[in-house]
Parts: structure tokens; C-alpha cells; sequence
């Protein structure tokens, strides 16, 4: 009987054995699978946080021209006022030599002034 109590003896501890070493070779898989893991979600992480950088470098880009082309424009807008405005002084100052400056009415001379 105690041939069959050594075989059984060894046997469970080879069955304790393996299954010991199943559950650590299984548990290093559950381990590298949560680090592939891991890795993927950084990497998709640093994906799309390039690809907001780059639509906000963008976007800033777009409202700098536009600032740009702003200021072009308001500086053009001022020019044409002043212009204008310069050519007004000079109708009011040519309309004022006119003789009977304090007429009412378009006569001949004053029409002349205006623009084509």
C-alpha cells in the first residue's frame, strides 16, 4: 500500500505542479495583454492629441490672417475717409469762392464742382 501512497503523492504533486505553473503562464499572458492594452490606449491618446494640437495651431493660424487682413482693411477704410474727406474741404472751399456763395440752388458753377 505504500507504493500506491508514494505514486499518488507524486502524481498530486505533479498535478499541483502543473496547474501552479498554468496559473502563472496564464496569469504573465493577462499581464502582457493589459499592457498591449495599455499601450494602444496611450498610443491612440497621443494620436488624437496631436491631431488637436495641430486643428488649434490651425484654427489660430486662420484668426491671425483674418486679424491680419483686418487691420489691412481698416487701414484702407481710413485712407478712403480721409480722402474723401480731404476732396469735401476742397468742394467747400472752391463752393465757397464761387460768387453768391450763400445761394440756395445749383447753378451753372456749382454744378461744375460736382463729380463726374
Amino acid at each position: 500500500m505504500t507504493k500506491a501512497i508514494i505514486a499518488l503523492l507524486i502524481f498530486a504533486t505533479l498535478v499541483l505542479g502543473t496547474a501552479f505553473f498554468a496559473y502563472r503562464a496564464i496569469d504573465k499572458v493577462g499581464d502582457i495583454i493589459e499592457a498591449a492594452r495599455k499601450q494602444e490606449r496611450e498610443s491612440r491618446d497621443y494620436f488624437w492629441t496631436g491631431q488637436v494640437e495641430k486643428s488649434n495651431a490651425l484654427a489660430a493660424q486662420a484668426e491671425a490672417d483674418q486679424a491680419k487682413d483686418a487691420l489691412r482693411l481698416n487701414s484702407e477704410a481710413a485712407n478712403t475717409i480721409a480722402d474723401l474727406r480731404a476732396q469735401l474741404s476742397t468742394l467747400k472751399a472752391q463752393n465757397a469762392k464761387l460768387p453768391n456763395g450763400s445761394a440756395i440752388g445749383l447753378d451753372r458753377a456749382r454744378v461744375r464742382l460736382l463729380p463726374d
